[in-house]
């Protein structure tokens, strides 16, 4: 199962991590965990090359992402939260579907 977790600060998002694997279907052929790759990396590509601005992502192989803003300036945050509610959005939608192989976590910190 793919455990995603968003934390929100003062109502905006500032950290997402999606670590684990789906199982949906064999490696290659998961169209959940493709599903989030896709629209995490997405994401991460809009905040790094559409807006400009250096959150941390960290990826690895087995099968973890993270974006992390919460050290961005606070004009910056604010301008990532249409991209990381869509996010949110996005996978919240995908545990509709899938809710055996996905579950979507927010919390206030």
């Amino acid at each position: 199962m793919i455990s995603v977790r968003f934390l929100k600060n003062q109502n905006d998002i500032v950290f997402m991590e999606a670590k684990g694997h789906a199982e949906f279907d064999e490696y290659g052929k998961d169209i959940v965990c493709s599903a989030v790759s896709v629209l995490a990396i997405a994401v991460s590509n809009g905040i790094t090359e559409v807006l400009h601005f250096k959150p941390i992502v960290s990826v690895n192989e087995d099968g973890f992402l993270s974006i992390n803003i919460k050290s961005l300036p606070s004009d910056q945050i604010k301008a990532c939260q249409v991209l990381m509610e869509t996010l949110l959005l996005g996978l919240k939608g995908i545990e509709n579907n899938y809710g055996e192989y996905i579950k979507v976590e927010v919390e206030e910190v």
